[in-house]
């Protein structure tokens, strides 16, 4: 839709990224010192809304901006998905409830390029229109 090239394209994906990369440790004290609750809520809120508004992108640079938010958002929930896993559950429940999370991320990661290339197909934007959904 943009008329962009492949490099750009992958700046959407590391846009995405490199706040995972920078941020987590960062995220894994703040969770530690404020609550998991202070810090998970904003990162749900960030992640969702930043994902939705890429689907209303009037230009590539919006949706780059908006992608390094989302990626701002999620880039310690996986990581604080299994530390809650941790905070609620002991012993065998616990280890049920972390193989339920890994199962479901596997599966998310080898569908989602699936669901996400088809439903691209319709429009490019489709996609993200979910991330708003989950809010």
């Amino acid at each position: 839709m943009f008329g962009i090239s492949d490099t750009q394209i992958g700046l959407v994906i590391t846009a995405y990224t490199l706040p995972g990369v920078i941020l987590t440790p960062f995220i894994g004290l703040l969770s530690d010192r404020l609550g998991r609750r202070t810090v998970v809520l904003p990162l749900l809120l960030l992640f969702g809304l930043a994902g939705g508004g890429i689907a209303l992108g009037p230009s590539f640079r919006g949706v780059l901006a908006l992608r390094l938010l989302q990626g701002i958002g999620g880039s310690g929930l996986m990581m604080l998905a299994i530390t809650l896993i941790g905070d609620f559950y002991g012993g065998e429940r616990r280890n049920r409830v972390m193989d339920i999370n890994s199962s479901s991320i596997g599966i998310g990661a080898a569908t989602y390029p699936l669901l996400g290339g088809a439903l691209a197909a319709i429009r490019w934007n489709v996609p993200f229109a979910f991330f708003g959904l989950s809010l």
